[in-house]
């Protein structure tokens, strides 16, 4: 059976959402007392807080609303490369690409405390900017990509349980290097005593197509993405051969 979850922890089945919690009914049809916050698997839930779904309809949210088989594996079911190479006249270009399908990337996976902002408090914490798209009270928005922050573990712990709010799509293509270049014609290099020569412009890593965005997808759940990124190199360079 596929588990996708690094950190034990299994994924919920329904996509989560934002949600306010005031006077009215929740998804059980209770009324809220908004002196006392919702309980979502043992943490309190506040506005902006994730909402899960009760998968077993006990009208608890638990570990027993977790279930297996959602998404793909860490390790990618498929892996690829391709090239091609164009010559023209002295003239030539190849290149290569490099991909990988059917996996998943479980954002903040084994290291929650990479991903999620002020995960050691505040004094002791820094975020990425991407957690600038985030619920706000101003910007009580469903289509963002962080829930209402909070500034220690304990008060977060309801938003970074492991689930689809974070799956992702691991996917990815990459044109891992392109090579451009020209052969010097042998009539011209036996007026110089060469056999062969070449000029040459070398790129590695040169563009990335991925649905992940936050960090290089290959390196998968490791480290809530903070891994060094992979350098854009070029090389410029002449070839004899005498």
């Amino acid at each position: 059976m596929k588990s996708i979850s690094l950190t034990s922890k299994i994924l919920n089945l329904a996509r989560k959402r934002l949600t306010w919690h005031h006077l009215g009914k929740d998804s059980f049809g209770n009324y809220i007392n908004p002196k006392f916050p919702l309980i979502q698997d043992g943490v309190a839930v506040q506005p902006g807080d994730i909402k899960y779904k009760d998968i077993n309809g006990d009208g608890i949210i638990d570990s027993y609303d977790k279930v297996r088989g959602v998404g793909h594996p860490k390790v990618p079911e498929i892996v690829y490369g391709f090239g091609l190479n164009i010559e023209y006249k002295g003239f030539y270009a190849s290149a290569f690409f490099q991909g990988a399908g059917n996996c998943s990337v479980l954002l903040g996976g084994n290291t929650p405390e990479g991903w999620f902002p002020f995960s050691w408090g505040v004094d002791q914490s820094n975020y990425r900017t991407f957690a600038l798209d985030r619920w706000t009270e101003k910007n009580p928005s469903q289509n963002v990509l962080m829930p209402r922050l909070h500034k220690d573990n304990t008060n977060a712990a309801n938003n970074s349980v492991a689930s689809t709010w974070w799956l992702r799509n691991g996917g990815f293509l990459r044109l891992k290097n392109v090579e451009l270049g020209y052969q010097l014609p042998k009539k011209l290099l036996s007026k110089i005593n060469l056999q062969a020569a070449r000029i040459y412009l070398m790129g590695y890593n040169i563009a990335l197509w991925d649905d992940l965005k936050y960090f290089d997808p290959e390196a998968g759940n490791a480290n809530g993405g903070n891994t060094y990124p992979k350098a854009r190199t070029f090389t410029l360079g002449i070839d004899f051969t005498f």
